[in-house]
């Protein structure tokens, strides 16, 4: 089982330990090609005291989600975090990698000028609300995205404002409240600084942690194809009873399949 706490500094007026829970990923779950809060559902567990249960994907906020998908990727990937990039200079691919728990402390860190906004910010009430000096608002959650996916850019952004702020007041200026909506609901949707390792050029890499998970599940398709087979072919299971085998179950029987036949092959 997966625990999740969903707390973080700035929710002062929630229960201390405030949590959900998710059952370990299955071959289903890894064959999954729809979308990552699509995946949270299959995976949520109802069990005492949770924030949440299965159905309740879309009503966690932004950051809330991400942190889900962060302790997914964690489970089946540890914190190493490798990406292949083009180089938009030379055309090249190079890789770089990064820890996930680095790249959360990046996001969740506040600077010495975010000190006069953390004390203009008051935690969380019991209904999620905060309030940043005059203005009172709550976090963006899957719902309101998927309320205003069908508009441009612009016009989700000022949708999404519309939904979120509960009391406005104009004079408060809109860098100092975005700063202060990403210190309440840090999320990894960012540009990452990267420089190319053939020409030296430097780029900005976009980084999204919903597409990069469901991204790497689709590239272990043909590894999840070979395990079926062997399992299959090993044990006359069929299909369905191995992907209904959790990931872990299925590679360790996969892995000694493999020992008792002498492969070479590795196997992760």
């Amino acid at each position: 089982m997966i625990h999740v706490n969903l707390n973080t500094r700035v929710t002062t007026g929630l229960p201390a330990c405030r949590f959900v829970c998710l059952r370990e990923l299955c071959g289903e779950d890894e064959l999954w090609d729809d979308t990552a809060i699509g995946l949270i559902d299959r995976l949520l567990l109802d069990r005492p005291g949770a924030a949440f249960g299965p159905g309740d994907a879309k009503k966690l906020t932004l950051s809330e989600t991400d942190r889900v998908l962060s302790a997914i990727y964690r489970s089946l990937y540890g914190e190493a975090v490798q990406c292949h990039v083009a180089c938009i200079s030379c055309g090249g691919s190079y890789a770089m990698s990064f820890a996930l728990a680095e790249l959360w402390d990046s996001v969740t860190g506040a600077l010495s000028a975010d000190d006069a906004l953390l004390l203009d910010l008051s935690g969380c009430n019991a209904d999620g609300v905060y309030q940043f000096r005059s203005l009172r608002f709550r976090l963006p959650t899957g719902e309101d995205v998927a309320a205003v996916a069908g508009l441009g850019a612009e016009e989700q952004a000022l949708a999404l404002r519309d939904r979120c702020v509960l009391e406005d007041d104009r004079s408060v200026d809109e860098r100092g409240f975005d700063r202060a909506l990403s210190l309440a609901g840090p999320i990894l949707d960012l540009d990452l600084d990267s420089t190319c390792s053939e020409c030296g050029a430097a780029q900005l890499v976009p980084f999204r942690l919903d597409d990069f998970l469901l991204s790497a599940l689709r590239r272990e398709g043909p590894l999840l194809a070979r395990e079926v087979h062997a399992l299959a072919r090993a044990y006359r299971w069929s299909r369905r009873e191995i992907l209904a085998m959790t990931r872990r179950e299925r590679r360790q029987h996969t892995g000694f399949v493999l020992a008792e036949l002498g492969s070479g092959d590795s196997w992760p």
